[in-house]
């Protein structure tokens, strides 16, 4: 128990890492450079094609797979969305969205590492992470895009220095991205951290009925 226990909270700490860097970020946005304001805009975009992987890496994880056959499946799941990312650094003229979809897909490997070989159980935790991930995702995206965000730190002067390319809300006024990833990784850590299903019970007929 002890050890699933810390299991779950070392599976739970880059999420957690992240968000409380990009609350900095939100606060105190000088104290760490204005360009993060930028990257972390674009690593919320790539999370996209990062949540959209964790369906296939759960599937694996899922699967029959095992040992260096696994292994194989994970690192070619990896270069397939990397060439995504690849694609998102050419339009952006800069390597940072290849760069944040590696840490992203790290930080979803790291959870499948940790807590591979538990059976059922993690395979339903696995699809439990995913799904309420995504679900986050598109009403957090949503909800930042109508209602008002404080800027905080992230003032006029930290805007111009960011340069954040592109039109619209997202570009003119990154607060919202960047208070985006705040909540969205601080749940994501909670959920990696606290939840825990109940592995199905197979119930078999008794003999003769």
């Amino acid at each position: 128990m002890f050890v699933q226990r810390l299991l779950r909270i070392i599976g739970a700490l880059p999420d957690a890492f992240v968000a409380a860097f990009c609350l900095l970020l939100w606060i105190a946005p000088l104290s760490v450079g204005a360009h993060w304001v930028k990257q972390v805009v674009v690593a919320m975009l790539v999370e996209f094609l990062a949540i959209h992987s964790g369906a296939f890496f759960s599937g694996a994880v899922s699967s029959r797979f095992s040992g260096w056959l696994l292994a194989c499946v994970y690192l070619a799941l990896a270069a397939l969305y990397l060439l995504f990312a690849g694609i998102f650094s050419v339009a952006f003229e800069t390597w940072w969205p290849l760069q944040a979809m590696a840490l992203l897909l790290a930080m979803k490997a790291w959870t499948f590492a940790l807590d591979r070989g538990t059976g059922a159980r993690e395979n339903l935790r696995q699809q439990g992470i995913w799904a309420a991930s995504a679900l986050v995702y598109v009403l957090g995206a949503t909800i930042i895009t109508i209602l008002p965000v404080p800027e905080l730190g992230i003032d006029e002067a930290v805007r111009a220095a960011a340069d954040v390319p592109g039109s619209g809300v997202w570009a003119e006024q990154p607060q919202r991205l960047v208070a985006f990833a705040v909540v969205y990784f601080a749940l994501l850590a909670w959920m990696k951290l606290m939840y825990h299903p109940r592995a199905p019970t197979l119930e078999t007929d008794a003999p003769g009925s």
